[in-house]
């Protein structure tokens, strides 16, 4: 997103509200606040060629989210339990730091673009 986007949106008060929106959405996505190292939203990244066009500068406005990827694991209730019954199910779930078991594998792109894993 850029300036001139937000500009025709609403301006500053749009920005606010849109940033804010997608810190909620990156706190959904981690599991809740407390997961969430840092979040920082700023435009240092100027449009060179939209600037130019515009005659003024135009930046990328953008937001940068740090979050410890926190998962819930069941332990489950093991043969040495002495009651039978138990073993095999869920004992606890307990939170769990796992980037692999938050997010899929992530794509890799080929020098076209392409996508291949």
């Amino acid at each position: 997103m850029n300036t001139a986007y937000f500009d025709r949106n609403g301006g500053y008060e749009y920005t606010k509200e849109f940033f804010a929106e997608a810190y909620r959405l990156a706190v959904q996505e981690a599991g809740g606040e407390q997961y969430i190292l840092s979040a920082v939203m700023h435009a240092d990244e100027r449009n060179r060629a939209l600037s130019e066009q515009l005659g003024r500068d135009v930046f990328h406005y953008h937001l940068h989210v740090a979050c410890v990827p926190v998962v819930d694991k069941e332990t489950k209730w093991t043969k040495r339990c002495k009651d039978p019954v138990l073993v095999g199910t869920t004992k606890e779930i307990i939170k769990q730091v796992s980037h692999s078991k938050k997010w899929p594998k992530l794509k890799q792109l080929d020098e076209n673009g392409d996508v291949f894993l």
